[in-house]
């Protein structure tokens, strides 16, 4: 193998490892905000409202998702 084919490789697993790490802080920032959310409105006595606004929310997305998926496939 040659030098200058080797350093590619190292350099896309860098890539790689970099977007992954990038990856992860957006996800554990969208779960810590998810968290202090559940916990203010379980304080305040409207867990419930909480999460049954959390389902309707990410259950539109999803239904427009499927909606919009199966539209371009059928096309």
């Amino acid at each position: 193998m040659s030098e200058r084919l080797r350093m590619l490789r190292g350099g896309r697993f860098i890539l790689v490892g970099l977007g992954v790490l990038l990856l992860l802080l957006i996800a554990s920032r969208a779960l810590t905000s998810l968290y202090v959310e559940a916990l203010w409105f379980g304080s305040v006595g409207y867990e419930g409202v909480f999460w049954k606004q959390f389902a309707w929310v990410w259950g539109s997305r999803a239904g427009a998702m499927v909606v919009v998926t199966l539209a371009l496939f059928f096309n």
